[in-house]
């Protein structure tokens, strides 16, 4: 089954409650046509937020939900939107930022310190001769210290 933007929006039209609620039957069904608009056919946030009626912070968190809601199956979600998920049918891509694979855990981590004048111009100095960044030639020294410390 085809469908366009504007029957979405005719829709959303259709079913908008006549004043602002927080009940699940009616926020549902609207996160659900707000990521179908924003996902399958691009329009923007603020363009939500005008079409919606609801400021574009909301529009932001709102239009994530579908997507984990539906992974989860969660009973609620899935029964108040019975009749928007047979008229407008959508895979939503992920809204994860990272999904759990190997990649989360190889972000680099780093540690803030200080160091004395004299300290520090050896740093310097050590990062020339070598014609590096101090940064990377700190992370060598401590790497080559770290390789002694273990032997």
């Amino acid at each position: 089954m085809e469908y366009k933007l504007e029957d979405v929006i005719e829709y959303w039209k259709s079913i908008k409650p006549e004043k602002r609620t927080r009940k699940r039957v009616a926020v549902d069904p609207r996160n659900y046509l707000m990521a179908l608009m924003f996902y399958k056919f691009n329009v923007s946030e603020m363009e939500l937020e005008s079409i919606i009626g609801i400021d574009r912070s909301s529009v932001n968190h709102s239009k994530k939900h579908p997507y984990s809601l539906i992974k989860i199956k969660e009973a609620a979600f899935m029964r108040n939107t019975v009749d928007v998920r047979k008229r407008f049918p959508y895979e939503f891509p992920s809204t994860e930022k990272m999904e759990i694979k190997e990649e989360r855990f190889n972000r680099p981590y780093s540690y803030r310190i200080s160091f004395d004048r004299k300290l520090y111009h050896k740093i310097k100095a050590y990062s020339r001769v070598k014609e590096c960044d101090p940064r990377t030639a700190l992370r060598d020294l401590i790497q080559k210290a770290l390789a002694l410390w273990e032997e």
